[in-house]
């Protein structure tokens, strides 16, 4: 398990900007998941990588906090997001046992100034 902070996060892997929309974050269905889609496939042709590398999941975590985590995840999921750089090795099994948490106060500690 490997966990980061906010900040930590956003140098190691690069999250991209949701053009149309002006942030990061991606909604689980309707249009804004097929652009989630898209973003993804886009990225992995451009790294020569699976698209699962590049995905992360807002999740609400214990006592309402709110936490990044690497890959697709359902329960308490609000959102997705797109990585430039790939958080896995494209090794399914290798990828399956890797765990990243990235913490953070609240939605307001999520400011998109600080992106690169």
């Amino acid at each position: 398990m490997k966990l980061l902070i906010l900040e930590e996060w956003v140098v190691d892997f690069n999250p991209l900007m949701n053009e149309e929309d002006q942030e990061i974050f991606y909604e689980t269905h309707g249009e804004s998941y097929k652009k989630f889609q898209n973003k993804i496939e886009e990225i992995s042709k451009k790294n020569g990588t699976e698209p699962y590398q590049h995905v992360w999941t807002r999740v609400d975590g214990e006592s309402g906090r709110l936490i990044l985590l690497n890959g697709y995840h359902l329960v308490n999921r609000i959102d997705f997001c797109v990585t430039e750089k790939p958080w896995g090795t494209g090794d399914l099994k290798t990828d399956a046992k890797k765990y990243i948490e990235v913490t953070y106060e609240d939605m307001n500690d999520w400011n998109d100034d600080d992106m690169p």
